[in-house]
């Protein structure tokens, strides 16, 4: 019995409370909207950016994590997190107890133990998951000097 895909839909939000949003970050946002519109997370032929983007809007979608939320981890934070899952991606299949993956944060973790979630059996989830905060990172990044340069004009 074959069943037919999900297609996954999402939708990202960049809004910031200064104006004007920089152009690029209006544009990064409409391109990202549509690719999240687009993915099927069974389709084995996606992109890593497709899924990334993916990841990204479920993180703003369904967690809440917007670059607003995210404006307040200036301590590198994201970065720190996206480190650990890359860690994590690296260790996929070269411990004989995969479990041990998934059974403390990685050193330099930023939040508690609840958040960490790797997948301790393959290793794309935990690069897609490194690549979305990566984004986050950025996009706070851009949103922070949109807001820096807006406070001292």
């Amino acid at each position: 019995m074959t069943t037919e895909p999900t297609t996954v839909r999402r939708t990202i939000e960049v809004s910031l409370d200064t104006k004007p949003v920089a152009a690029e970050l209006r544009r990064t946002a409409d391109a990202l909207n549509g690719a999240a519109d687009r993915i099927d997370p069974s389709d084995t032929a996606a992109t890593g950016v497709a899924l990334i983007a993916g990841e990204r809007a479920r993180q703003q979608t369904d967690e809440g994590y917007t670059v607003e939320h995210d404006l307040d981890h200036d301590q590198n934070e994201l970065g720190r997190a996206a480190y650990g899952y890359m860690i994590a991606a690296s260790l996929v299949g070269e411990l004989s107890i995969p479990e041990v993956l998934a059974a403390e944060t990685p050193e330099g973790w930023p939040w508690d133990f609840e958040s960490w979630k790797p997948d301790i059996h393959d290793a794309v989830p935990n690069l897609v998951k490194a690549g979305a905060l990566i984004a986050a990172e950025i996009d706070r990044r851009l949103a922070g000097t949109v807001r820096a340069t807006e406070s001292t004009s």
